[in-house]
This record gives structure tokens, sequence and C-alpha cells, in this order.
């Protein structure tokens, strides 16, 4: 599952974001959104591959193994 966001920033700041995309439909949406000029800042990327990540970290934070000399 895919997700796209986008920004306008200055006097009349808009966000634009939609999800549960399939990764063409994001690089679609993407493309548009980034080829019309109205927005500033367009971003797509997986939310699967996100949470895992996510996950991994939280692993990595918790791992606690005693140090042992050699």
């Amino acid at each position: 599952m895919w997700a796209v966001e986008a920004r306008k920033f200055g006097d009349n700041p808009d966000y634009f974001y939609m999800s549960g995309l399939t990764q063409a439909e994001s690089r679609r949406r993407h493309s548009q959104l980034s080829n019309s000029g109205e927005w500033a800042m367009v971003r797509s990327w997986d939310l699967v591959a996100e949470a895992e990540q996510k996950k991994s970290a939280e692993r990595i934070k918790n791992f606690r193994k005693p140090l042992t000399s050699q």
C-alpha cells in the first residue's frame, strides 16, 4: 500500500494526502501532482515498508544484550 502527499507553501498554503494506492497508482498521482506546477513538494512512499522500518527501529532500540568480555 502506497501513499502520496503534496504541499503548497506561502500566502495560500494547501495540503493533499491520499493513501491505499498501489505503486502504479501512486506513481501516476505523483506525476500528475508534480507536473501540474501547483505544488511545491510532492512525495510518495510505501506504507508497508515504513511500518516495517518503525518496527525494526523499535526492536533495535529495545535490544538489551549483556556485554561479555572476550
